[in-house]
C-alpha cells in the first residue's frame, strides 16, 4: 500500500464562486499542494481568492469560444477532455 498517496482535485467546472467552490477551498486547506483539474475555469471570478494562488489546470474546453459562460454546450466533448487530464 502506498503510504504517500498523490492527491488531486477534479471539479467539473469553476465558472463562478459559489457553495461547491467554498467546499473545495476548505478541502484545499487540508491538502494545500494538491493540483486542481477542471473543465472550465473562470479566472476573473476567482481573481482575489485563494484559487488564484493555487495550481488550477483547465482543460482544452476552457480555450473554446464561449466556454466560460456556456460550458454545458460542450457536453459532448467533456469525456474526451477528462480523459486527457494527466492524472
Amino acid at each position: 500500500m502506498n503510504r504517500n498517496p498523490s492527491i488531486v482535485f477534479v471539479q467539473d467546472a469553476l465558472p463562478v464562486l459559489g457553495g461547491a467552490e467554498r467546499v473545495l477551498a476548505a478541502a484545499w486547506e487540508i491538502f494545500p499542494s494538491a493540483p486542481l483539474y477542471t473543465l472550465v475555469y473562470g479566472e476573473d471570478a476567482f481573481a482575489n481568492t485563494a484559487f488564484s494562488q493555487k495550481n488550477v489546470i483547465p482543460s482544452f474546453i476552457n480555450r473554446l469560444p464561449g466556454a466560460r459562460r456556456r460550458y454545458r454546450n460542450y457536453l459532448p466533448v467533456m469525456p474526451l477532455a477528462v480523459e486527457r487530464f494527466d492524472l
